[in-house]
């Protein structure tokens, strides 16, 4: 797969404009769009991880007994420079799990 026509959608552009952000503690959704195919996951940070289990954030009955779920992707830093060179990785060594894979709900 070619990473020529990729596009991307960071969650964090359209809410942070104007907002303080610590891009090396967020987490996002995200959508990539490559070769006619979409894919949609959920990104954390190492730094929003650390958050989390500081009791920062996050669901309180799940960390009062030690656990949360993951996202489907971890990275250093929730900025857009950061994310296309991940997501460009991703795909020239073909690790986009199938499992982000959005099916066409177009129905005819």
């Amino acid at each position: 797969m070619n990473s020529e026509n990729l596009q991307l959608w960071l969650e964090f552009e359209e809410y942070a404009e104007g907002q303080e952000r610590d891009a090396g503690a967020e987490y996002f959704n995200m959508t990539v769009t490559v070769a006619g195919r979409r894919y949609a996951l959920n990104v954390w940070s190492y730094g929003y991880m650390k958050r989390l289990f500081d009791g920062v954030d996050g669901d309180a009955d799940e960390l009062a007994v030690g656990y949360s779920f993951p996202p489907d992707l971890f990275v250093q830093t929730c900025s857009r420079a950061h994310m296309e060179k991940v997501v460009r990785h991703l795909i020239d060594t073909d690790a986009l799990d199938k499992s982000w894979l959005v099916e066409d709900d177009d129905q005819d």
